[in-house]
């Protein structure tokens, strides 16, 4: 004979299992937009863009699953959930609005991010043969930089250097074809061992007066230290505000801002700076566009935005140098 307790527990467990999509989407919906210590140490997890389509579907056949049933209110929640999914897969993805935008203007400028991780023979390299007029590089190592600063005059670089890490080893550059007039750098103000650079410039590239800057924002993946998941990811977000906060008090007409920013764009540490420039993968790109890990790829987190420009042409993702990211490089025409 079945046991009334043991049947009536397994309902109270069984009953609520069709409500687990709706509390899980409305987690990853609530996650970018409550303040910024609550919960958002889940949030390079949770805002994963191929995170959020493998959970679309399914959660699309539970609402048609459940109608079939008679389950009305299920089905419509489900059904919401889903929408909302689909609805920000489409507003994340790129408009390719500039697909017929010319770059072949003598004025257009290139310009190129990208993680070498301590490859800066295979990106110098890379310079010799192409040239881009503005290029980001993160994690180059000072020797190589200093040893090889000469060659770039050479090739027409100047250059402005900041350390990815404060007091520590590495660093992020800033290459400019062109003349610059002014250098700077952000350094930002949070109390910890990762306490980040920012270097800018103000240079005039191809006739055109701009002020351009570089970041490499915090990273969660620091395998020697697995806490670093909890801790580091409050610094980023902090991070990408305290830039956007210099960022508006820029009163240059024309701006770019290029770099690693480990982040994907459905992530809550991009969203300061998407809300003051244009993420230019967005205008002129096609598809995901992701740029790590290179050996599979499935996160956007190397970004060229900017202010000022008509629009943005010929976006390429690259596989150039041996780093786990892959490079990014984009035509702005003014």
């Amino acid at each position: 004979m079945p046991n009334p307790k043991r049947r009536r527990y397994t309902r109270l467990i069984l009953r609520p299992l069709p409500l687990w999509p709706y509390v899980l989407v409305l987690f990853l919906l609530m996650v970018r937009y409550l303040p910024p210590p609550f919960l958002v140490e889940s949030d390079f997890l949770l805002t994963n863009q191929i995170l959020r389509w493998v959970l679309a579907f399914p959660i699309l056949f539970l609402a048609v699953l459940r109608l079939m049933r008679g389950y009305r209110i299920h089905a419509v929640t489900a059904g919401i959930a889903a929408i909302v999914l689909f609805a920000e897969m489409v507003y994340y993805l790129p408009s390719n609005q500039d697909k017929d935008l010319q770059a072949a203007d003598t004025s257009a400028i290139t310009c190129m991010t990208y993680n070498v991780q301590g490859n800066w023979k295979k990106a110098f390299a890379y310079l010799q043969n192409h040239k881009p007029d503005i290029v980001a590089l993160q994690e180059v190592h000072y020797p190589h930089f200093v040893l090889d600063s000469a060659d770039l005059k050479t090739l027409g670089y100047q250059y402005h250097t900041g350390e990815l890490i404060r007091g520590r080893g590495g660093s992020i550059c800033l290459l400019i074809q062109g003349r610059i007039l002014r250098t700077g750098t952000i350094t930002f103000s949070k109390p910890h061992y990762r306490q980040r650079q920012a270097p800018y410039v103000d240079a005039v590239v191809n006739g055109y007066s701009i002020r351009i800057a570089t970041m490499h924002l915090a990273s969660v993946l620091n395998l020697a230290d697995p806490g670093g998941l909890f801790s580091l990811l409050p610094y980023r977000y902090f991070q990408a505000e305290e830039l956007a906060d210099s960022i508006e008090t820029w009163n240059q007409r024309r701006v770019i801002l290029l770099g690693d920013m480990n982040s994907v764009p459905t992530d809550r540490a991009a969203l300061p700076i998407r809300h003051l420039l244009t993420d230019t993968w967005m205008q002129a790109g096609y598809g995901l566009g992701a740029t790590w890990h290179s050996s599979q790829p499935l996160h956007r987190i190397d970004y060229v935005f900017q202010r000022g420009f008509s629009g943005a042409a010929d976006p390429v993702i690259m596989n150039e140098i041996d780093s786990d990211h892959l490079g990014y490089k984009v035509t702005l025409v003014p």
